[in-house]
């Protein structure tokens, strides 16, 4: 093994060595052609230039004589005859000569078929700017490099002609780059000519694909700066070119004639005094790297043979084991598998993809975390068995990847085990989440004796702990035949009623049966009516003593969304809604039982002074009236013992109807102070409307001619400052002037001047016979 990693490292000492000498005898190479190249080139620059130069001005020279010609005669037929002559004299270095008149516009040239008759300068920027340039000169003016109607790039020369000073016409002469430069520059195959104006090629007999392109997009570099020979180093076609400039100019405008030439590796060893070191270095370093090379080879070859015979040593080895092992190549392919493997995945598994890896689509080389980390854990699932997955690199002694082991072990049995657990945790999760909202139920029913007050504390309940957006409890009033809404979450519509008739109620409400809808798409449920877009709904009835009182609605906005637990759960949850409204039923009976007087119906002694507390603090709170009224039946106690007690009870009981009929509903209240003594409360009130109110209650009570019975009043205002029980003590006061006056009279504790008596007869009822001080 020693001897392989030094061979190798010798191999790659001559590789380096090689390349190092070759690069040096190139770049010497190179410096020395690239000086012959400037100094040849320099001088075929010179030459070319000085042709085109020669050539230009020629030109020009010959369209000054033509103007010269025409301004003496410039009739039509004057035009025609020296433009044929001028065109015959230099056929072939120019494309045509043309007039054009004062107007700007093409009207005489020859040959015709490359004169655009017609043609008005004035019609486009640059032509208008040519055509002003030569009205204004008083010499050759060029245009810039223009496309020409026949095809291909060229220019044009124009002179003006003038007589007395006044502008009758140009001359122009059209040159093609392609025929006139070409014919006379064109053998030359690396020279170039290029527009200095426009940076563009004009003209390449070489490389005609590169015409009326600019040298930045061809060449990769600039145009020179100045205008003595330049050169630069550019690029074309991916290699590097040497490129010369030399500047010619004419009547304002430039061109830059170049010779372009490719940068060749013209020399192996070169055998001049600078390289021939250099070359007879790199052969020895060729020598190094042929006989390393050979040697290293060699001893890869041995080392191959050793690690395969260890190889199928370790390969039975590894076959006996009793677990899936599998070795993957560097591409991800099985070479090698024991026979537990074989088992599992079949015969055929050597030198397909690891039927682990495949599952996946993906090779476990490249995976991230066996990269990163060298080792890998997964588990997979084979055949209705699961595999525990354990993966590793192989790396050889360099540290690049050899391969991948897998080892792989069947737990099948444990992750069987593993999910009964998970499900027996989540039952009991489930459980005791049940028992938690039942217990929580069961507190609001142990400490709620206030139905809407429980209602509300459990139907928040249920919105908080059950997937619903809407839910709400609802009560049968059997007397309308529909549900009133009590307690509603979800919703902010206001509605009290809900007919028996919706579906999915009535069958509730009639049978007593849940109804559940678990998908509710292309349908309307009971939700629609509460302005709450629903996927499925839940009813269940609310069940108390075997009858159906009520129901309990969740609707969500998800379908499916109530499963069977849910729903057998939701079902107690109703039964203790049931509990908690029947509990509170009770409870408002007990209370109604410890603050109402059985025989009349009225409150009770106890409670007056409690409500008569409370209603004096309000009316000192928000300064509003307040009267209270004792009330005695006169000769009562003569008429129990002379018709009997129960004409008495009976007596006693239809002055209390009395009293309830003729008082306000939830803002005045009545009650039996003792045996016949009676007391009212008035709220929000004043000392005539407590007037007319014992005289409604004289007046009824004459109807019923109870003999020898009438009523005597006693009424006191409560001013601010006085307790209840000075309240209580003016009314009694009140009360006992009456009955001293001898019985049927109202008597009035004034503000100032205390009490007050009237006739007491039955006339003292009338609103004249009702004293106040």
């Amino acid at each position: 093994m020693n001897k392989l990693r030094i061979y190798r490292v010798l191999f790659l000492i001559g590789i380096s060595g090689l390349i190092i000498s070759w690069f040096l005898i190139h770049y010497l190479s190179v410096e020395r052609i690239s000086g012959i190249f400037l100094e040849e080139g320099r001088k075929r620059l010179n030459i070319l230039s000085s042709s085109f130069e020669a050539f230009l001005g020629s030109k020009a020279q010959a369209l000054r004589f033509l103007g010269r010609s025409v301004e003496s005669d410039p009739s039509p037929s004057s035009l025609k005859r020296l433009f044929r002559s001028f065109y015959e004299d230099h056929r072939g270095s120019i494309l045509s000569v043309q007039w054009i008149d004062s107007g700007g516009i093409i009207t005489e040239g020859f040959p015709t078929e490359h004169t655009p008759y017609g043609y008005n300068f004035n019609l486009g920027v640059g032509s208008s700017e040519l055509f002003r340039r030569i009205k204004e000169s008083k010499d050759i003016v060029i245009s810039r490099s223009i496309v020409l109607i026949e095809g291909g790039l060229g220019f044009s020369m124009a002179y003006p002609v003038r007589r007395g000073g006044d502008f009758l016409g140009a001359v122009s002469i059209v040159i093609s780059y392609k025929d006139s430069i070409g014919s006379l520059l064109g053998k030359i195959e690396d020279f170039i000519l290029i527009d200095a104006d426009t940076g563009k090629v004009v003209f390449s007999s070489a490389m005609p694909g590169i015409l009326g392109k600019g040298l930045e997009e061809v060449f990769k570099v600039g145009l020179p700066q100045g205008s003595i020979p330049s050169y630069l180093k550019g690029e074309l076609g991916g290699k590097d070119v040497f490129i010369l400039f030399q500047k010619v100019s004419l009547a304002s405008r430039s061109w830059y004639v170049s010779l372009v030439s490719h940068s060749l590796f013209l020399s192996i060893l070169g055998f001049t005094r600078n390289i021939l070191p250099f070359a007879v270095l790199g052969m020895f370093f060729g020598g190094l790297m042929l006989i390393f090379s050979f040697l290293y080879f060699r001893e890869s070859i041995r080392y191959e043979r050793r690690i395969n015979s260890e190889r199928s040593f370790l390969g039975r080895v590894l076959g006996s084991i009793g677990t899936p092992l599998i070795v993957l190549d560097s591409s991800g392919r099985v070479s090698f598998c024991n026979d537990y493997a074989v088992e599992v995945f079949g015969s055929d598994l050597k030198g397909k993809v690891c039927p682990f890896l495949s599952l996946y689509g993906s090779s476990c080389i490249f995976h991230k975390d066996l990269e990163e980390k060298g080792n890998l854990r997964q588990e997979f699932k084979v055949k209705d068995r699961v595999f525990d997955v354990n993966c590793a690199l192989i790396r050889r002694e360099v540290g690049s990847v050899e391969g991948v082991i897998v080892v792989a072990r069947e737990v099948t049995q444990a992750k069987r085990y593993e999910v009964r657990l998970w499900d027996l945790a989540r039952r009991l999760e489930r459980k005791i989440w049940e028992e938690h909202i039942l217990f929580e139920l069961s507190k609001l029913i142990a400490i709620n004796r206030e139905r809407a007050k429980f209602l509300r504390e459990a139907v928040d309940l249920i919105y908080a702990y059950f997937p619903a957006t809407l839910v709400f409890t609802a009560f049968l009033d059997e007397r309308w035949r529909v549900l009133k809404v009590e307690e509603v979450r979800g919703s902010k519509r206001d509605i009290k009623d809900l007919l028996l008739l919706e579906k999915g109620i009535s069958q509730v409400v009639d049978m007593g049966e849940t109804f559940y809808v678990p998908d509710l798409r292309g349908r309307v449920g009971i939700g629609k009516s509460f302005d709450v877009e629903t996927l499925s709904e839940l009813v269940i009835p609310i069940i108390s003593k075997e009858k159906i009182i009520g129901v309990l609605f969740l609707g969500s906005d998800r379908v499916k969304a109530f499963s069977e637990e849910d729903r057998s759960i939701l079902k107690a949850v109703a039964d203790m809604i049931a509990i908690g409204v029947e509990n509170a039923v009770l409870y408002e009976r007990l209370e109604a039982l410890a603050t109402i007087d059985d025989l009349t119906g009225l409150y009770n002694r106890r409670y007056f002074y409690q409500k008569l507390s409370e209603e004096i603090a309000r009316a000192s709170r928000q300064k509003t009236g307040l009267i209270l009224m004792f009330m005695d039946l006169d000769n009562f106690k003569v008429y129990n013992d002379t018709f009997g007690h129960l004409a008495g009870d009976k007596l006693l009981s239809v002055f209390g109807k009395i009293l309830r009929d003729n008082l306000r509903k939830g803002t005045d209240y009545a009650f039996r102070y003792g045996g016949d003594e009676f007391a009212v409360i008035l709220t929000s009130s004043s000392i005539e409307g407590a007037s007319k109110v014992a005289e409604r209650i004289a007046r009824e009570f004459e109807h019923y001619e109870f003999e020898i019975v009438g009523v005597s009043f006693g009424i006191a205002e409560y001013e601010e400052g006085i307790n209840e029980d000075r309240l209580v003590a003016l009314a009694d006061m009140a009360l006992y002037e009456a009955k001293r006056s001898g019985g049927r009279t109202t008597i009035i504790y004034g503000r100032s001047t205390g009490l007050s008596s009237s006739t007491s007869e039955t006339s003292a009822y009338s609103p004249d016979s009702t004293a106040s001080a």
